[in-house]
């Protein structure tokens, strides 16, 4: 039944088939003709040419398209499209005749389309773009006349028989609105002046908004800027209301402001400047403000002077294109005016005059200066106040000014030495006019007093060493004449004094010392006390004394003593004697007294008798870390103090350098330390420390003298630290226990190094080594190999592996690789090591397809459980070779009926995809070329590394390591590390075992597949040894 509706299908198929091959290719439009309008983008569809039959998806079918500038065709969409943008006015030809050609397997066909340009009615362009953009503008003087020409605006339509009509839209002006001041010519777009401007009147801006339009309402539209320009064409104009006279009274002061003109300009940013028309000598007008001031005095008595004053004046703009001009009159008042008296008497305190005390009588002592400005005027002079009774000793002349000096006699001394007078000037005018001052009479002083003593010593004792400098006594006395002075001075012999003229003081030139014969003990001064000038004088006598007094203290020479003493002196060594001294010579002031200030650590150490100091009880220490931080010095101040009342006293420092000696061998206790069996070489094992109570502390050399045999030995010893390394590794297996001797010598414990006196000490020091887990397993043998068959139920491989470091329960086993569908399973009974078993699920069925494979090699990885934690764990890998035999039955020999079988027939179609040879041939070379790409950036990228000779065999030179065949059987081995570089150079025939199977003495831990012949081999990581896999 299947093959019977195969067979229709195709015949169906094939009728199909030949219909198509009969049945002729046509073309068909959906538009023919078409229509384009102008300014159509490129690329748009005017039409689809289509056959029905094909459909233009047959691979061998093809259509094509004439070639015409403007069009194209999809050869796979059958879509006819522009290929530019037409313009109806500018194209040489508004219709097209365009020939399409269609190509089947067999067949063919041509058809010819015919394509209409069309016109579209196109708004008029605005040429200039600043206009279109409304930034164009233009500039215009105020003052041009009514119907100028300012601006065209220029516009085009490129539809020829389209009128353009020009409009004013809108007109909008700053400050003042400049509505209908511009109009436009309809037809040309020209504008032009419709009135009259004024720049001055607000008219600065306007903006003009345009609008060009077609006979068909399409138009375009810009805005046009005029600026009005300014210009000078207005006069200065003085305001209305400005006073034409003005009246100045004679004292008005220089640089009064007496008036004010002020012209405006109606032209903006124009300024107006004032100036006289003639000169004028009197007054000045601001060219700025128009201010017009007095730049001299006036006075309306002189009669070389104007009364009235006419002032021409001109304004003008910037330019002085224009001006105005303006005439003010200025009248001079007179008036009454007072007095003018003499400044030095009228202002501030007034004028003053000196006189001495002893001015005579009737004599003119000052005049007042006053002179009237009005002619003819009587001056009085009046005394309206004083002071210190002056109209007592003074007369003021009423009519003349004159003061002079009554018979009333002056007296400096008394204390008053000012006279004050305030005197009123006045005309004979009513109302009359006045000024007033003041009159200051200072007295001077005459010299008519004598100095007197009011502080003159009679007796002065001094002590002896007093400094230079010294004040033992002060004269002082005084004289009556006020702002008179009193100077002192030696009126006999004075040696060893010194007076001073100004203040009295009497002082020492040389120290009074009582032990100099040369300076006499006792003396007598005579001071004399003189005013300023020598006209007076008086002389006081004065003894002095000198009295003697402790003023020696205690001197050791030297001051500073330096002892240098060993630690090993005994108390009463004799340390330093002082030599000490006191110039005084009266007991008790030169009985001398020793006492020492010993700081804590050295109090004991030392004691004195007098001067002489010796070693204490306490003895010398040198070995003292508090003596170390001294530095190993004593420093002892020594108060030397006299028997003087006050008792004065100096101080001498001994300085005791104390050396050392070496007194103390070094100590130390056994010590015992443990380190891990598997520790590297250099680890510090331990710090072996003795202490020497020899300063400097522990200064101490360490060495190793027994116990650490072994070439080299296990353990070094750091001779400054006492540190104690590994120079070796240890194993715990072989050595559990080391027992070193060491030696410790002293250094640096005397003050000159001498190495028979060092003192030496020994201890023994004990290390235990720990156990680690730091042995793998080991299989013996670590390759297998048997063959066994599909139905073997038993064990039929016992693995043989064991740890030094773990017992057999401390093992486990498990396979990790080459256990294809898990064939294979491990047996183990107690904590033996395991047996390979078969899991009896072989499958050998070649009808079913199903097939396991005969050959395996499997890894089974052994770990120990030593503490049970993963980090300490170590593993190895055994192989194990099986080849599997399928099992088969013999043909029976008696006679069995047959099944009779029937045969059927399985068909399967697949469908795939099958391109065209070349397309995988190219498919193929890309993807070689791509992995080749790829190998060699892996190449660069990683031939450097440690193990990239397992992926990049000639990144690195191989390592000869010979393999040994140990069994002798003559089986495969390498002779090189790399199972690339060297084949097998033998092979014989292997021994079979008791339990079929063939060991070998090697450990391998891995697998892999030499790149270059595809072969297996087995590799040891730590090794490097392999071996082919058969």
């Amino acid at each position: 039944m299947f093959s019977l509706h195969c067979h229709l299908i195709f015949f169906i198929a094939l009728i199909i088939y030949q219909s198509i091959q009969e049945k002729k290719a046509e073309i068909t439009f959906d538009k023919n003709p078409a229509t384009v309008f102008e300014n159509e983008p490129i690329g748009t569809v005017i039409t689809t040419a289509t056959d029905d039959i094909f459909d233009l998806k047959d691979p061998h079918a093809s259509i094509m398209l004439d070639t015409v500038d403007g069009f194209d065709i999809n050869t796979n969409t059958g879509h006819i499209t522009t290929t530019k943008i037409f313009n109806f006015e500018l194209e040489p030809k508004v219709i097209y005749q365009l020939q399409v050609e269609l190509t089947a397997t067999n067949h063919s066909d041509t058809k010819f389309l015919q394509v209409f340009i069309k016109n579209v009615n196109e708004p008029p362009k605005c040429e200039e773009p600043g206009f279109v953009a409304g930034t164009a503008s233009v500039d215009v003087a105020e003052n041009v006349d009514k119907g100028t020409f300012v601006y065209r605006i220029k516009a085009e339509d490129e539809d020829v028989a389209d009128i353009l009509k020009y409009k004013i839209e809108s007109q909008n002006s700053f400050p003042a609105n400049c509505e209908n001041i511009f109009s436009i010519d309809q037809t040309s777009g020209c504008i032009f002046v419709n009135s009259a401007l004024d720049y001055d009147a607000g008219f600065h801006k306007c903006r003009l908004t345009i609008q060009v339009e077609d006979q068909h309402n399409l138009f375009c539209r810009g805005a046009l800027t005029i600026n009005v320009r300014d210009l000078n064409d207005e006069p200065p104009v003085f305001k209305k209301g400005l006073k034409d006279t003005v009246h100045v009274l004679e004292t008005e002061p220089v640089e009064t402001i007496i008036a004010k003109v002020e012209a405006l300009d109606r032209d903006k940013n124009d300024t107006v400047t004032y100036r006289f028309a003639r000169t004028v000598d009197m007054f000045n007008v601001d060219e700025n403000s128009g201010d017009i001031k007095l730049v001299k005095p006036l006075d309306y008595d002189r009669t070389d002077l104007r009364k009235v004053y006419l002032l021409p004046i001109l304004a003008s703009d910037k330019n002085l294109k224009h001006t105005a001009t303006f005439t003010l009159t200025v009248s001079i008042d007179n008036v009454n005016e007072a007095p003018f008296c003499d400044p030095a008497f009228t202002q501030g305190a007034g004028a003053s005059t000196t006189i001495p005390e002893d001015f005579p009588a009737s004599e003119a002592v000052y005049r007042i200066i006053v002179d009237d400005p009005d002619l003819n005027e009587a001056i009085k002079f009046t005394v309206i106040n004083d002071q210190n009774e002056a109209v007592k000793y003074f007369r003021l002349d009423t009519k003349t000014g004159v003061i002079s000096k009554t018979d009333q006699l002056l007296d400096y001394d008394n204390g008053v030495k000012q006279y004050k007078m305030i005197i009123s000037v006045t005309e004979g005018k009513v109302p009359s006019k006045s000024c007033t001052g003041t009159i200051t009479i200072n007295i001077q002083n005459i010299n008519d007093e004598s100095p007197i003593y009011i502080n003159a010593p009679t007796v002065i004792n001094v002590n002896d060493n007093q400094a230079v400098g010294t004040i033992i006594a002060k004269f002082t006395a005084t004289d009556h004449d006020v702002d008179d002075k009193v100077f002192y001075e030696f009126a006999s012999s004075h040696k060893g004094f010194a007076l001073d003229e100004d203040t009295g003081e009497l002082k020492l030139v040389y120290r009074a010392d009582y032990e100099d014969t040369t300076f006499p003990h006792v003396q007598i001064l005579e001071i004399r006390a003189y005013d300023t000038g020598r006209v007076h004088s008086v002389t006081a006598a004065v003894t002095i004394n000198i009295i003697d007094i402790n003023d020696n203290a205690p001197q050791c020479s030297p001051t500073l003593y330096t002892v240098v003493l060993a630690e090993t002196n005994p108390p009463g060594t004799s340390v330093a004697s002082l030599n000490c001294r006191d110039d005084d010579l009266k007991t008790p002031n030169n009985l001398l007294t020793y006492t020492m200030a010993l700081d804590a650590f050295s109090a004991g150490r030392f004691v004195n008798q007098k001067n002489e100091i010796s070693v204490g009880p306490k003895g010398l220490d040198y070995d003292n870390l508090t003596f170390e931080g001294l530095q190993f010095k004593h420093t002892i101040m020594i108060k030397i103090s006299d028997g003087g009342t006050p008792s004065l006293t100096s101080t001498a420092t001994l300085i005791v350098q104390v050396t050392r000696k070496n007194e103390w061998k070094p100590k130390s206790p056994d010590d015992t330390f443990t380190v891990p069996e598997n520790s590297p070489i250099g680890t510090i094992v331990g710090v072996v420390k003795f202490t020497d109570a020899d300063v400097p502390l522990n200064s101490i050399k360490y060495s190793i003298t027994g116990g650490n045999d072994g070439i080299p030995p296990k353990f070094y010893m750091e001779p400054n630290t006492g540190q104690l390394k590994l120079l070796n590794l240890l194993d715990a297996e072989t050595t559990g226990r080391y027992s070193l001797i060491v030696q410790a010598v002293d250094l640096n414990n005397d003050i000159a190094s001498d190495p028979l006196k060092q003192k030496t000490s020994f201890t023994t020091v004990t290390v235990d080594i720990l156990n680690v887990n730091d042995e793998p397993p080991i299989c013996n043998p670590a390759y297998y190999e048997t063959t066994i068959y599909s139905t073997i139920k038993d064990p039929f491989l016992q693995l043989h592996c064991s740890d030094k470091d773990s017992t057999s329960n401390q093992l486990s086993y498990v396979i990790v690789g080459g256990n294809t569908n898990n064939r294979f399973k491990l047996q183990r009974i107690n904590f033996n090591p395991p047996s390979v078993a078969t899991t009896q699920s072989f499958q050998f069925d070649s009808i079913r397809g199903i097939q396991d494979p005969n050959d395996y090699q499997l890894l089974v990885q052994v770990t120990d459980e030593l503490d049970a934690i993963k980090a300490h764990q170590l593993t190895t890998t055994a192989t194990v070779v099986v080849h599997v035999i399928p099992w088969t039955t013999t043909q029976p020999t008696t006679a069995t009926p047959t099944t009779p079988f029937t045969t059927a027939v399985l068909v399967l179609t697949s469908t795939y995809w099958n391109p065209d040879g070349w397309f995988v041939a190219l498919l193929v070379i890309t993807g070689l070329l791509a992995l080749g790409a790829l190998y060699g950036l892996a190449w660069a990228l990683f031939k450097t590394h440690p193990k990239c000779i397992q992926f990049f065999p000639k990144c690195k030179k191989p390592v000869k390591t010979p393999l040994t065949d140990v069994t002798g059987s003559g089986r495969n081995h390498l002779s090189n590390s790399s199972p690339v570089n060297k084949e097998a150079s033998s092979e014989t025939k292997s021994p079979i075992l008791s339990d079929n199977v063939v060991k070998f003495p090697e450990q391998f831990d891995g697998r892999a597949v030499d790149i270059v012949s595809g072969k297996a081999y087995l590799f040891n990581s730590q090794t490097g040894q392999t071996r082919w896999v058969n």
